[in-house]
């Protein structure tokens, strides 16, 4: 593998995964705990609606190519965080707006697993198509550098 490549495994991946026969019905991954004991740690603070995840710059620490993206995907919001080698997807029920789940695809371990969410575990949706955008909370990169 070329150094420095391994990111570029996580999209497939999670295409994969979500994607990999259509016509299937994938079984819910199991949730490794709730939502309420996953963000009560600090290094996960979640926004816990979709009206708080669109102004939370917690996200935007994450800002890299292509991170952090927001998307509608089936039934949910979606914002992912893309990192070296995995990303994090927070899905947001479109209906009540409250955070349901958080999906991580890791290249290295070749898996997709739910953090948090239901107990009675969780099923990704099938994404598709270009609807992604960069979370317009950071898009903005703050005042400019005084110039002389």
């Amino acid at each position: 593998m070329i150094p420095g490549m391994r990111g570029w495994l996580v999209v497939p991946l999670a295409i994969g995964f979500l994607s990999g026969g259509c016509d299937k019905t994938h079984p819910p991954l199991v949730c490794s705990g709730s939502l309420a004991t996953y963000c009560a740690i600090a290094s996960n603070p979640c926004a816990m609606t979709w009206t708080e995840a669109q102004s939370d710059t917690w996200f935007c620490q994450f800002t890299t190519a292509g991170s952090p993206l927001e998307a509608d995907c089936g039934p949910y919001h979606a914002i992912t965080l893309t990192f070296v080698d995995s990303s994090r997807t927070y899905y947001y029920d479109v209906a009540s707006g409250k955070l349901v789940a958080v999906i991580t695809a890791d290249a290295n371990r070749v898996a997709v697993t739910c953090d948090a969410g239901p107990s009675s575990g969780f099923t990704p949706p099938v994404c598709s198509g270009a609807g992604s955008q960069t979370l317009p909370v950071c898009v903005d990169g703050g005042t400019d550098a005084a110039t002389d």
